[in-house]
């Protein structure tokens, strides 16, 4: 048969490791999922960000975004606050609750990467997480260029 694209396998690898993780954070008796702990791992290094650059950065729909910041709300992980100068704007806080959580997935999602690269030799998995970046980066520069346009 054919062989797996490039976009198959990456998305097939980052399935199984996210089924790892969300394995290892069930046996550590968190209650986040993995979506939720990326943005609340956000938060934890920019306080105050606006909910639409949490998009951006996490790279998901706003709708989405909104849908996980109400629920991490309601658990009272985070805290959300009218911007000063933008009514529109909302800007979000981690609340200890938030951070308590990202401080105890951290050592899990070091552990999922020690997993992941066990095959590897030290050399090899530099190279691989420096072409993955080259790729991402490669990839993110086209996405964000505008389409061409028709002659």
């Amino acid at each position: 048969g054919r062989p797996m694209t490039l976009g198959s396998l990456l998305s097939k690898t980052s399935t199984l490791m996210k089924m790892i993780f969300n394995k290892q954070i069930k046996d550590a008796g968190e209650s986040i999922t993995i979506e939720q702990w990326v943005l609340l791992s956000i938060l934890y290094r920019t306080e105050g960000i606006k909910q639409t650059e949490i998009a951006r950065i996490g790279l998901k729909d706003r709708t989405n975004i909104t849908r996980m910041v109400d629920l991490l709300e309601k658990g009272q992980y985070l805290r959300r606050e009218k911007d000063a100068n933008d009514r529109r704007a909302h800007r979000i806080y981690i609340n200890e609750r938030g951070r308590r959580s990202v401080e105890a997935l951290n050592p899990i999602s070091d552990e999922v990467n020690r997993i992941a690269l066990a095959d590897f030799s030290p050399e090899e998995a530099q190279t691989l997480i420096g072409l993955l970046e080259k790729l991402q980066a490669s990839l993110a520069s086209r996405a964000t260029s505008p389409p061409p346009q028709p002659k």
